[in-house]
């Protein structure tokens, strides 16, 4: 009768030991998997040139290249300030040590977000991760502007390859696919869209950001008989 009860014991033992051993194992594993992601997003490389620009304008910026958001309360961390800095092919760790950081903020990585907040403030919980000193103040870097739309002839066959540009700034730019669909980003508010195809009559196009627009592009008299 004891050997059983010490068998039985024994195998209760093992199950708790088993069961144990497979939680922490899944805690390490969702740890590393957490460190692992950080690093990925600290690596992403950005290249920006600003001069006197807002901090919630540069955090937009660089949002914008590495597609990573950044989480902050505007009055805590004075997003209001005004920085200047140049940065060529610079990791997004270096860019948060050397430009963020010496305005006395800090940061964390937090499912897959950057939360900024007081470099004093360190002992910032996961609790205060999600609220921060106010819920109703926490924000992300707002979204870029970006048009989208889609290219055709007069006839509505799209136009796969069509050029569309910001008029004077040759870095904004993309081109149609074979839907004749594009989508891009404008830089700013408001601007002028340069939209060409070869054979076709080149237009120009005032649009704000957000905008979802339709061109239909006109065949050159010259080129109506290859058409």
């Amino acid at each position: 009768m004891k050997k059983r009860q010490l068998v039985a014991l024994t195998l209760l033992v093992m199950r708790i030991t088993v069961v144990q051993l497979t939680l922490t194992f899944l805690f390490l594993g969702s740890l590393y998997a957490n460190e692992t992601e950080g690093q990925e997003i600290l690596k992403k490389k950005i290249s920006l040139s600003v001069t006197n620009l807002e901090i919630s304008k540069v955090l937009a910026k660089v949002q914008e290249q590495t597609g990573v958001k950044f989480l902050y309360s505007s009055n805590t961390i004075q997003a209001e300030r005004k920085i200047s800095f140049n940065a060529a092919d610079k990791q997004l760790g270096d860019f948060i040590r050397e430009v963020i950081r010496p305005l006395s903020i800090d940061f964390r990585i937090v499912d897959g977000q950057v939360l900024l907040f007081p470099l004093a403030d360190n002992k910032i919980t996961d609790q205060d991760a999600g609220s921060m000193n106010d819920p109703a103040e926490l924000i992300s870097a707002p979204a870029p502007p970006v048009v989208t739309g889609t290219v055709t002839d007069d006839k509505g066959v799209p136009l796969a390859g069509a050029t569309i540009m910001v008029k004077a700034k040759s870095n904004r730019i993309t081109t149609t696919d074979n839907a004749g669909r594009f989508s891009l980003d404008i830089g700013s508010s408001s601007a002028i869209l340069v939209i060409s195809y070869t054979g076709f009559a080149t237009q120009e196009l005032s649009v704000t950001g957000d905008q979802v627009i339709s061109v239909k592009l006109v065949v050159l008299e010259g080129n109506m008989d290859v058409v």
